[in-house]
């Protein structure tokens, strides 16, 4: 089982399973050395893949909404 902490983590694994398929998924955190914990960042590695750039870079939405809670912390007008 991959840990999912975040929507970025959510696009990498979605990725991941792309590529491999979820049994070669489970298998990938089966065989992570140690007690490493099964993230996005480790799992693809025990394959010797690596993700795309893109999957880093927020969904717009995604974004704004982000931008607009900040804004609401900070007692600030939304520019979004």
């Amino acid at each position: 089982m991959i840990v999912v902490g975040s929507k970025r983590d959510q696009r990498v694994r979605d990725w991941l399973v792309g590529q491999v398929g979820h049994e070669g998924a489970i298998e990938a955190c089966a065989n992570l050395a140690g007690a490493r914990p099964t993230n996005p960042s480790n799992v693809p590695k025990v394959l010797g893949l690596v993700p795309l750039q893109r999957l880093a870079v927020a969904a717009k939405v995604d974004a704004s909404a982000h931008l607009e809670g900040l804004a609401r912390v900070l007692g600030m007008r939304s520019c979004t």
